[in-house]
């Protein structure tokens, strides 16, 4: 007669946990991979009339990223603006800084383009 092998609740949360984990990586790694070659930040725009003080930075643009690469941004309430000057996407330990040229970077984390002024609920204070 042969043992059937059943998981504990211990294991299956271990095990979801890790899948989890490899899912938001692998995601955040094939948003990385564009065959154009270029970055989502290169689509940038910038909003304002010539003469302003300062334009602002959009990078809203979530065009090229699929469902759950937008649901990065949602889940973890990724906003354009900050509410907390002393909490900077660009003072983030996540962001990663814009190519040559472009207004917008990155975030190993959230995908697509990602405003220097924003924020979200993972910003963490760069080292």
């Amino acid at each position: 007669m042969s043992e059937k092998t059943l998981l504990n609740r211990r294991q299956f949360l271990e095990r979801a946990a890790i899948l989890g984990a490899l899912a938001t990586g692998a995601g955040t790694f094939l948003a990385a991979c564009e065959p154009s070659g270029q970055s989502q930040a290169t689509g940038s725009t910038r909003k304002g009339q010539a003469g302003t003080e300062a334009s602002a930075v959009s990078c809203d643009d979530t065009s090229g990223l699929n469902e759950a690469q937008i649901a990065t941004r949602t889940t973890n309430g990724y906003v354009e603006k900050t509410s907390k000057p002393d909490q900077r996407c660009d003072n983030c330990a996540l962001y990663t800084k814009p190519e040559a040229g472009a207004d917008c970077g990155g975030c190993t984390v959230v995908a697509g383009p990602i405003n220097p002024g924003g924020w979200c609920r993972i910003w963490a204070p760069a080292a």
